[in-house]
């Protein structure tokens, strides 16, 4: 399996969907507990929070259909979901495009 068979096998698009409903959900819940408090601290947290749900997501969920690669690998894991954490919100913006041109 090559880089690019990779990046769009359908656990690398369900991996980084889930990392993008988590960091919108976080981001969501945070803002409205401190509706009134000052939140710069999205704008630190932002670009490192899906790399923090992807990491964790790696270390806790060891019995998710990674590919063959890393199946047995808790590293390769790790880095497999670093990686879709990345690119999470880049997929949702393209599923999210293609179901608005699908359905119309």
């Amino acid at each position: 399996m090559n880089i690019l068979q990779l990046l769009i096998s359908w656990q690398f698009l369900t991996l980084a969907l889930v990392i993008s409903a988590a960091t919108t959900t976080i981001k969501d819940t945070c803002e409205s507990i401190w509706i009134l408090a000052d939140v710069k601290w999205w704008k630190v947290t932002n670009p490192i929070m899906p790399l923090a749900i992807g990491a964790v997501f790696g270390l806790a969920f060891s019995n998710f259909p990674y590919p063959e690669l890393i199946q047995n690998n808790t590293i390769g894991q790790v880095c497999f979901c670093l990686v879709a954490g990345e690119f999470s919100s880049f997929v949702y913006r393209f599923v999210k495009a293609a179901f608005e041109k699908e359905i119309g």
